[in-house]
């Protein structure tokens, strides 16, 4: 049996829009869902590396409300959030790790360093100076001590901070400038 060429175009017609419409809506999703909009729909861009580290803060914070008490978490919470220069929230979680691991010297000076960005200079000396009593050569928290005190103007306490650390690592990588910055202090 043979259709009717006006019923036929018609059908076409009907076809042909129900598929446009299907196309559009389906197009429109993909571009409003993928990474990236438009781009990232046919693999033209990534996310941008500041949106690598909010998806990975995210991906953190979750893991961290199943397991409140897990260290690594923690810490690597504290480092995402000191490398995006968000320094408040960086010292709440260096603390939560501190309250688990309080001998923990590289959380210790990661907290200072984040005090320190914040110039909270009191507050970056004190985890620095623990820091330094907990292990009495941590090249960082020597190193570090240096950089407060002498942001702070105190010559003595440079000195003796920047010697001690120059006494650990002679040849260090930091060492020829720890040098040139002694013989400048007055």
């Amino acid at each position: 049996m043979l259709l009717d060429k006006r019923k036929a175009s018609l059908f076409i017609k009907i076809a042909a829009l129900v598929l446009v419409v299907t196309f559009v809506m389906w197009f429109v999703a993909g571009v409003v869902t993928a990474p990236g909009g438009f781009q990232g729909l046919f693999g033209g861009a990534s996310p941008s590396p500041a949106q690598e580290k909010r998806d990975e803060i995210t991906r953190l914070e979750e893991a961290l409300r199943a397991d409140p008490q897990n260290l690594e978490i923690l810490i690597s919470l504290g480092n995402k959030y000191y490398d995006t220069s968000q320094y408040e929230q960086a010292i709440k979680y260096y603390g939560r790790a501190l309250t688990i691991d309080p001998k923990n010297v590289d959380v210790r000076v990661d907290i200072g360093s984040s005090y320190f960005s914040l110039k909270q200079y009191d507050k970056a000396l004190e985890a620095f100076k623990t820091a330094t009593e907990i292990n009495p050569n941590h090249l960082n928290a020597w190193y570090n001590l240096g950089v407060v005190y002498k942001a702070k103007g105190d010559v003595a306490g440079t000195r003796l901070a920047w010697e001690r650390y120059l006494s650990l690592n002679p040849k260090g990588a930091q060492a020829d400038r720890v040098r040139m910055e002694l013989s400048r202090l007055k």
